[in-house]
């Protein structure tokens, strides 16, 4: 009986070393820095991401660190971006194991509610309708180790034309773009220049038309920064970084 039981026992033994080799141990992959906004004005907006972790080596070369924008559009100047904020780091960064952001030609990437206001984030496109994905985004460094970026978007075009917004070139930093044309609305399109083609247009949705002719609606810019590919069992996002606002003329039709 007793060496039955020592059999036994080995065996229940040999089992769980096998499960645990098989399982092995997660390994997370975390950054302490976060995209730093610069200066803004009506026409701009910056910012500035700076990082020397050890963890970088766990990076699959090529596919990150990479940026990734969003914006909001409003008829105010100002808006509770903290909630926005806030509403990014439950869906998407979920500490320890994020979520893959993947853009839509038809909706918004963040639906938050405050003080009865509905404010939509947006992930940009281009003219090309790109829908920037994992790992690479927008921009991905070429380098893990060799990852801080500084970068500016700046508004292009008028009241007549529309207008989109041109990303400042990142290859000095050592990261590759992957577009060559100016972001636009989610949609591949530009941002409206005309009060009435903004009717029942989705990311306009907290834009007052009536409240805005020959006036001013403001496109808010958002940054993170991802990383989602590499020796690690998790997807890592930043804190979402609120880059100020860039002032849209309008002209009535």
């Amino acid at each position: 009986m007793k060496k039955m039981n020592k059999k036994l026992f080995l065996v229940f033994v040999s089992f769980c070393i096998l499960i645990l080799v098989g399982c092995g141990i997660a390994t997370i992959f975390y950054l302490e820095e976060s995209i730093d906004a610069g200066s803004d004005s009506v026409t701009s907006v910056s910012g500035e991401f700076t990082s020397a972790d050890d963890d970088l080596d766990l990076i699959t070369t090529g596919t990150g660190p990479s940026l990734m924008l969003f914006y909001v559009l409003s008829d105010n100047s100002t808006i509770p971006y903290s909630s926005i904020i806030s509403s990014f780091s439950t869906t998407y960064i979920n500490k320890p194991y994020g979520k893959i952001i993947s853009p839509s030609l038809s909706a918004p990437i963040l639906l938050t509610v405050t003080s009865g206001s509905i404010y939509e984030l947006f992930a940009f496109s281009d003219v090309n309708q790109t829908l920037f994905t994992a790992p690479d985004y927008i921009t991905v460094a070429d380098d893990p180790n060799n990852c801080s970026l500084e970068f500016t978007l700046t508004l292009e075009g008028d009241t007549t034309s529309g207008y989109d917004l041109g990303l400042s070139d990142t290859t000095d930093y050592g990261y590759t773009p992957q577009t060559t044309n100016n972001l636009t609305r989610y949609n591949g399109e530009n941002f409206l220049a005309s009060t009435s083609e903004m009717a029942d247009v989705t990311d306009y949705a907290a834009v007052s038309t009536s409240d805005i002719i020959d006036s001013t609606y403001y496109c808010h810019v958002f940054a993170a920064m991802c990383v989602a590919e590499g020796s690690f069992n998790n997807i890592f996002w930043t804190e979402l970084t609120y880059l100020g606002s860039l002032s849209l003329t309008t002209t009535t039709t």
